[in-house]
């Protein structure tokens, strides 16, 4: 269900932040300042495509490791 007025890439940044932790251990991951990644999340400023790369990789981490096959 979309939210009216919240984009896919906030709305991934948010999701991604509540499931590390917290707009802090989130900052700290992507190495931005928090005070920057809430203006992402709050829309004051534009995600720039490189970090929503690095915000993806940040999601890839969170999945269990697959099965190993022999």
């Amino acid at each position: 269900m979309a939210v009216k007025g919240i984009d896919s890439p906030r709305r991934v940044l948010a999701r991604t932040a509540l499931q590390v932790g917290g707009i802090a251990k989130l900052a700290a991951e992507l190495h931005v300042s928090e005070r920057t990644l809430r203006g992402y999340v709050l829309g004051e400023e534009a995600i720039p495509e490189g970090l929503m790369l690095q915000i993806i990789d940040v999601l890839l981490k969170q999945l269990p490791e697959p099965p190993k096959t022999q």
